[in-house]
């Protein structure tokens, strides 16, 4: 089954964290939030919306920081490192695919 690592957009997850008034916090904290994991599961369900069982995602992990060029996860023309990613978030991987 498939599963997936997702990462809010940190631009809009800022403009609607001063919407909402909230504190100034780490992005780590922020995705951490209800709000935004009932945000992320509609954005999940409306990926899945229309698609057969085997090509819906089934779970998936939020992850504490965003892909970028520093950590090294793109390359410099913003591609995502595959090998990299695969490498570092091997734990989480393997948890979405366990029990």
């Amino acid at each position: 089954y498939l599963v997936a690592l997702l990462v809010p957009d940190g631009d809009v997850l800022d403009a609607e964290a001063r919407r909402l008034e909230w504190p100034d916090e780490p992005f780590a904290e922020r995705i951490s939030r209800p709000e935004v994991r009932r945000w992320m599961q509609a954005a999940v369900d409306q990926a899945n919306e229309g698609l057969p069982r085997y090509e819906q995602i089934k779970r998936y992990r939020v992850l504490p920081a965003p892909f970028s060029v520093e950590t090294g996860e793109l390359t410099p023309s913003l591609k995502l490192k595959r090998r990299v990613v695969n490498t570092r978030f091997a734990g989480d991987i393997d948890a979405l695919y366990a029990g």
